[in-house]
């Protein structure tokens, strides 16, 4: 499944992050801040919801965890 998680850098969201790249879910961490280290098995994208921006960084996602 194709998931992206918000405050995937925390305490709670790298749980979470964790437990669906063991399921063998494609997840995309979202954040505010810039990480020195990559996540294995995940991608990053930076959390930028504004209007212009229409969503357009959750086409394809099929599920949302925040």
């Amino acid at each position: 499944m194709n998931i992206a998680i918000t405050g995937g850098t925390g305490f709670i969201g790298r749980h979470l992050l964790a437990r669906h790249v063991a399921l063998g879910d494609r997840v995309h961490y979202l954040t505010r801040k810039k990480l020195d280290e990559a996540i294995p098995g995940a991608e990053m994208a930076r959390l930028e919801f504004l209007p212009a921006h229409g969503g357009r960084q959750l086409q394809g996602i099929a599920k949302l965890l925040y």
